[in-house]
């Protein structure tokens, strides 16, 4: 005679073989690979600047000393987009937020160019930056285009629908970096070489130099090669310098507090933050990466396959779970790293 399971036992069991069931699917750990060289042919030649598409992540711009080249797939493959341009010789890409298609273009000699389909033509901007070397471009309001420039020659400002370009720092040299805070598209911050930090809280109309904080050596100062915020308000202020260290500002630049450095490792390339993880930042010198999680309290280098000798020049990050992060390099080309969950 076949034995009957009384209900309540069947229901107890019902219930224990689905006390799972409404749990979400755990997320499969991406485990990190490490570095690995991008098939982009620029065996030596040197990678000056690297832009990620901000929607979609695939899409790179690589900036070389004689050249630069476009992949819309994550890097597999390459195409270069120098028609139109005056000059081969890439110092700075920027791409448009707000309008993507739209890039300039900073080089060396021969000023700034514009273009309007996502680079595969370009027009050379005319008029006061025109025959300078672009180190930097910023767009400070994304919907009327006023662009700054930092130059060999000065710090530019043109406004949207103006023609004229403006040098607002008369007699000023070697101008690595320039910003503006977040919400405050009048206070600007700029690195200059060998005077270090410059601030002005006037749309330019006056700079003056904020160096409380920041190392020198007799009357020459660290200068700041890159710009980063970090935080979800973007309310803190960090930058890399040219001997490598970190140097983090709490009252909109005004001073600094010296916060890491990588001494005897390299001259500092870049700070970066990730584009949506806002609290992790990416830090390159010549010779390594370093990565924090905590806003830049703590870092880890990221050494996992990179290879031996090599001289990194540039270093950008891509929106994505997970990220991707690139660097160029001196003479070994493209790597790319990508990240875990």
């Amino acid at each position: 005679m076949r034995k009957v399971v009384p209900l309540f036992q069947a229901a107890l069991v019902l219930l224990m073989g689905c006390a799972g069931c409404e749990k979400d699917p755990v997320t499969p750990k991406v485990e990190e690979k490490g570095w690995r060289a991008l098939p982009l042919q620029v065996i030596d030649r040197k990678v000056q600047c690297i832009a990620v598409h901000p929607d979609h992540p695939a899409t790179l711009y690589v900036g070389l000393f004689d050249g630069l080249y476009k992949s819309t797939d994550g890097g597999s493959n390459w195409h270069s987009i120098t028609t139109g341009l005056n000059s081969r010789d890439i110092k700075s890409v920027e791409i448009v937020a707000d309008n993507p298609q739209r890039l300039y273009c900073g080089s060396t000699g021969f000023g700034i160019s514009r273009s309007d389909d996502g680079g595969e033509s370009w027009t050379n901007l005319k008029g006061e930056v025109a025959n300078t070397l672009v180190n930097d471009i910023h767009l400070v309001n994304q919907r009327d285009e006023t662009i700054w420039l930092a130059t060999a020659t000065g710090i530019y400002r043109k406004g949207g629908g103006e023609e004229k370009w403006t040098n607002t720092f008369l007699n000023s040299r070697l101008i690595h970096a320039v910003t503006s805070l977040p919400g405050n598209p009048a206070t600007l911050l700029a690195g200059l070489l060998y005077t270090g930090f410059a601030r002005t809280t006037d749309a330019g109309a006056r700079w003056y130099y904020a160096n409380s904080g920041v190392e020198a050596s007799g009357t020459y100062y660290d200068s700041p090669v890159q710009f980063a915020y970090i935080g979800a308000d973007s309310g803190l202020i960090c930058a890399v310098t040219v001997n490598g260290d970190f140097y983090t500002s709490q009252d909109a630049g005004q001073s600094w507090k010296y916060a890491y450095g990588a001494q005897g490792q390299g001259r500092g390339v870049a700070v970066v933050t990730h584009p949506r993880l806002r609290d992790r930042l990416y830090l390159a010198n010549t010779t390594s990466v370093f990565r924090s999680t905590d806003r830049g309290a703590t870092w880890s280098k990221m050494s996992l396959e990179m290879p031996a000798g090599v001289a990194i020049t540039a270093i950008q990050v891509a929106n994505g779970d997970p990220g991707v992060v690139y660097i160029g390099t001196e003479e070994h080309g493209l790597y790319s790293y990508t990240e875990r969950h």
